[in-house]
């Protein structure tokens, strides 16, 4: 594998994805230890070396990076029987979920977070760890919400003794093109950002919320809900690091669920938090389908707002949604 090469990076990944499930791993078979609720040697050296997720992976090092983790938060590591590391959960409340699972494979291992709401699994992050010996000398993360766009970030570690150190941390951006994937961004912690210089604006994800949840209540059709989320964001302070996506009809891939193919129409505004991780804001709407599937859109605010929310209301997806009965209108914040 070789990770210069986006494209197969990607590609690699793609397959991945559509040949294994959250639902397939083998969770059931491992050891659970509950952080705080016993002693366990493995986990507890684990915590105590891990600094950028090389023994615990990415997921476990956004939690630990937060100040309040363990507040309202149930963590479970799972330990296969060969003694490394199956995955790791955690309830963030309600019916949310968040896993990443590891598969391990000749010279590296993969992790994927899981987002779990209900019944509906949406995988958020893929990694892989390329190891050195028994020690991960490099992570290449990849956000893989939004498929025209990737967004790579790449540790590379040196060790003494157990404990590693930040040998050189990149984040890249690629835009896919007809010819395969393009860099269009390059951000070197520390250093200028290459071609733009972006001040961070976090801005009141709660208030954004409330007038979203205000804004729907009278729509009766569904240009009405796509509107009303256009108006809302439109409103809201300029972010230069905004992204707005759309993902409807039937996904390709997507979980044995037993309860037939997932079907989604979500309207989603990714902004950053002060570490890294994104909050979303959406729009997700259920219809009754009767069983049927429906043409699978993925878009983004590439050519600006204005434009995305047109290419929404001329789209396949939702011109088969739109005469559809409406079951359920959902608006949430998430922070992953």
């Amino acid at each position: 594998m070789d990770l210069n090469n986006i494209d197969e990076i990607i590609k690699n990944m793609e397959d991945y994805l559509s040949s294994h499930s959250l639902r397939d791993n083998d969770l059931m078979n491992c050891d659970e230890y509950v952080l705080g609720a016993g002693s366990n040697p493995l986990i507890d050296k684990y915590i105590k070396d891990d600094k950028y997720g090389e023994y615990l992976g990415r997921y476990w090092n956004s939690l630990s990076s937060s100040p309040d983790f363990r507040s309202n938060s149930k963590i479970t590591f799972f330990v296969r029987k060969d003694g490394r590391l199956g995955g790791i959960w955690n309830r963030i409340g309600g019916m949310l979920d968040n896993y990443e699972i590891f598969d391990y494979y000749d010279g590296y291992f993969v992790g994927t977070r899981y987002l779990v709401m209900g019944r509906n699994v949406k995988p958020m992050l893929f990694a892989y760890y390329i190891l050195d010996g028994d020690k991960v000398s490099e992570i290449m993360e990849m956000f893989i919400a939004v498929k025209e766009r990737a967004v790579v970030n790449h540790f590379k570690f040196d060790y003494i003794g157990d404990t590693a150190s930040l040998r050189s941390e990149t984040r890249k951006i690629y835009e896919e093109t007809p010819y395969g994937y393009s860099l269009v961004k390059q951000i070197v912690p520390d250093e200028d950002e290459v071609g733009e210089d972006i001040e961070r604006v976090i801005d009141d994800q709660e208030d954004l919320c409330r007038q979203l949840k205000k804004a729907v209540k009278g729509c009766k059709d569904l240009e009405g809900l796509v509107n009303a989320f256009f108006d809302v964001i439109s409103g809201a302070e300029y972010n230069p690091e905004e992204e707005i996506s759309y993902t409807a009809g039937t996904s390709p891939v997507y979980l044995k669920t037993g309860f037939g193919p997932e079907v989604i129409f979500n309207l989603m505004r990714w902004t950053p938090t002060e570490d890294d991780e994104f909050y979303q804001l959406q729009l997700n709407v259920e219809f009754d389908t009767d069983g049927g599937t429906f043409p699978y859109d993925v878009m983004n605010d590439a050519d600006g707002k204005d434009e995305l929310q047109k290419a929404i209301l001329g789209s396949r997806s939702f011109l088969a949604f739109k005469d559809k009965k409406i079951k359920r209108v959902t608006v949430e914040v998430i922070e992953t």
